[in-house]
């Protein structure tokens, strides 16, 4: 008996009770279709085309192909699998030291494209097009569809199932195993894979996702709970929802763009969360969040982990390099979420994004915890805690015109407010006990006529408003009101390292804070120095100052001046 007549007869199985002699199956034997009887065997050794009717394999044939030779089935081919249990229908290699091409539909679709208990392996050894990734033991391409059910893929020398944007497909009882890769799909049909789907063994168990730069997600579709592997840029076009338990693998530079009136939501539990990473060493860019609808959240996260990314910049600032980044208009509810070695920002939220519900996410490791213009720190909830970043602190305001332009609470999060530059209050603005805000060199805040400042500092946890560098002799410029609302009032807070610079013109306008003619302000149980300049500047004797029980010290000129008359005000 010859080596293949062997092979051929112990592949039947034992229902096989003589030898399956193999006979030499040519395309031409195909045309206009046909049906392969129950328990027979062929052999392959030229590549196969179908593109005009039905190839039947009934139960038990078995076809083994020479190496690097495929089955194509296009147009108006179908191919038609009705195997059973005990004599599933088998394609191999004939010689299985060596791999064979496999099997491709291009734009094959129809009711006869209908499989049953069929088994492709040993495969996957030549490109079916140019492009580079277009080698697999399945390819289903175009406008392909199949229903199949126990299909299963194995021993692949490079992809088992590859799948492109336009197919369809319903699969039960799949399983990939033992392949190079188990898949590679585009994000428009990743969830034809079941969620039941069986992996074993892959050399890399991940599901390859995304084509090219601009491949995305259009309609709405839910991802299972797979391990994918990014390997370029992606687009949320439509509604796209992760399972608990998935995992995305972005190569470098990669990211996840959630477009303009697109959603994402990756809502994990405590035990099955959504994890967010990179595929290798590098790092990849981040997940990014256009704008949503009438400041609903477009992207909501909770119980995810998001690491490894910030690796390159969203835009001309190169400042702007975040695991999130949120655009104007965008919206992102996040809780319960970890971010961690993150390059440089975790998070970076532009002034009219939003991050409503913002609590009891964890920051560790990161170069920086987040970029907040100043509209965003209301937003911050309770509960997020802040350990081992380079940059222990918030960062504040994008530009020197930033302003809070809504009534606000600012919570105390635990660590201080890194306010980069000169920023505005515009609106009612209230600090909780225990906030601390840290100016950098001559940056200061200024509450508008329309403002408010309200510091509801208590005796053990003040509101503190001071330098990034302990200056006494004045390192920020300092607070100036230009306000006269009585929710003005500062409350067991301290001022101090400010004076930095000139309010106006006048060589005496230095001072930690700056009250304009018409400004009102109280200050309660209130430490002011040490400062540059004075303490308190009232540019005329109708600045509205009350001071009870305020302490003024080490103010390098003095306490508080009067531009007119240098009048002393009770109580400080």
């Amino acid at each position: 008996m010859s080596f293949l007549a062997a092979t051929l007869f112990l592949a039947c199985g034992p229902a096989q009770t003589t030898p399956c002699v193999a006979q030499e199956l040519k395309s031409a034997d195909l045309a206009g279709g046909k049906t392969l009887p129950a328990g027979s065997c062929y052999l392959v050794k030229t590549n196969l085309s179908l593109s005009n009717g039905t190839l039947v394999a009934e139960k038990g044939v078995l076809i083994s192909f020479s190496t690097d030779v495929g089955l194509s089935v296009t147009g108006a081919g179908r191919l038609k699998i009705n195997g059973t249990s005990d004599a599933p229908v088998r394609f191999t290699g004939a010689d299985p030291a060596v791999k064979w091409k496999g099997v491709r539909l291009d734009d094959s679709q129809g009711a006869d494209n209908t499989w049953a208990w069929f088994e492709i392996s040993n495969a996957g050894s030549e490109k079916w097009t140019g492009a580079a990734w277009s080698s697999a033991a399945l390819f289903l391409d175009g406008s392909s569809g199949v229903v199949a059910d126990h299909l299963t893929v194995r021993s692949s020398a490079s992809h088992g199932l590859l799948m492109t944007a336009a197919v369809t497909n319903t699969f039960t009882n799949l399983t990939l195993a033992g392949n190079l890769t188990p898949a590679y799909v585009h994000p428009q049909v990743v969830d034809q894979l079941p969620a039941d789907t069986t992996f074993e063994a892959n050399t890399t168990p991940s599901v390859r996702v995304v084509f090219g730069n601009n491949d995305g997600v259009e309609g709405t579709h839910t991802w299972p709970a797979f391990t994918y592997q990014m390997e370029d840029r992606s687009f949320v076009k439509g509604a796209l929802t992760l399972a608990p338990g998935a995992t995305l693998k972005f190569a470098q530079n990669a990211s996840l763009v959630v477009e303009t009136a697109a959603t994402l939501t990756a809502q994990g539990t405590a035990t099955a969360p959504i994890t967010f990473t990179r595929a290798d060493t590098g790092l990849w860019k981040g997940l990014s969040v256009g704008g949503g609808s009438a400041g609903a959240p477009s992207v909501r996260l909770a119980f995810c982990v998001i690491e490894y990314a910030a690796g390159e910049n969203w835009s001309g600032n190169a400042e702007s390099k975040a695991a999130l980044y949120l655009e104007a208009a965008a919206a992102a509810q996040v809780t319960d979420t970890t971010f961690r070695n993150n390059e440089r920002y975790a998070v970076w939220a532009s002034g009219r994004a939003a991050l409503p519900g913002f609590g009891r996410n964890t920051f560790t490791d990161n170069g920086r915890v987040m970029l907040l213009h100043p509209d965003r720190v209301g937003d911050l909830g309770v509960g997020n805690t802040f350990t081992g970043n380079t940059i222990n602190g918030l960062h504040l305001v994008s530009g020197n015109n930033d302003a809070v332009t809504a009534p606000a609470t600012w919570k105390d999060q635990g660590v201080p407010l890194l306010v980069r530059d000169r920023f505005f209050v515009n609106a009612a603005l209230q600090l909780d006990p225990g906030v601390t805000l840290q100016f950098a060199q001559n940056a200061s805040l200024e509450v508008a006529t329309t403002g408010s400042l309200s510091a509801n500092g208590t005796a053990t946890a003040k509101v503190t408003f001071e330098g990034q560098s302990a200056d006494a002799a004045g390192f920020w410029k300092g607070l100036r009101f230009q306000s006269n609302l009585p929710a003005n009032v500062l409350t067991q807070t301290i001022v101090r390292h400010a004076g930095s610079a000139r309010w106006t013109g006048d060589s005496e306008s230095d001072a930690a804070l700056y009250l304009d003619a018409s400004a009102q302000v109280t200050l309660s149980n209130v430490t002011v120095g040490p400062n540059g300049g004075y303490g308190v500047f009232r540019e005329a004797a109708s600045s509205n100052l009350t001071c009870t029980a305020a302490a003024f010290s080490s103010n390098v000129k003095g306490a508080v001046y009067d531009d007119d008359n240098a009048v002393t005000v009770p109580g400080c």
